[in-house]
C-alpha cells in the first residue's frame, strides 16, 4: 500500500500503477519459486523478514528511475489463511 499526505499535483495520483506493476514484478521474480535459503544464506527468512525485503527492493526499483514519491509504503505478505506479516516505513 502507498500513502500519502496529499495526491501528485500533476497527476491526481499517489503512484502511477503501471510503474508498480512492472516494479512489482521485477521485485517478485527475484523471489518466485525459489529457495530462500540459497538466495539469503545468512537470513531466517520469515515472514515478517521478507515483508520488510520486499519494502527494500520496491524502494530500491524506485530509485532507478524517475519515479518520485515522498510518504508511505506498507507490504504485507500472507503465509496462510491465518497467517501474516506488513513491513511499513517512510520514504522521501
Amino acid at each position: 500500500m502507498f500513502s500519502f499526505s496529499a495526491l501528485h499535483p500533476d497527476n491526481n495520483w499517489v503512484v502511477d500503477i503501471g510503474w508498480l506493476q512492472s516494479a512489482l514484478s521485477t521485485v517478485t521474480q527475484k523471489y518466485h519459486l525459489k529457495d530462500l535459503d540459497e538466495i539469503c544464506p545468512d537470513q531466517v527468512t520469515t515472514t515478517e523478514w521478507m515483508a520488510q525485503q520486499l519494502f527494500s527492493d520496491i524502494v530500491s526499483e524506485a530509485k532507478k528511475g524517475s519515479f518520485s514519491f515522498s510518504g508511505s509504503i506498507r507490504v504485507t505478505v500472507k503465509e496462510s489463511d491465518v497467517a501474516e506479516a506488513s513491513y511499513e516505513n517512510s520514504i522521501e
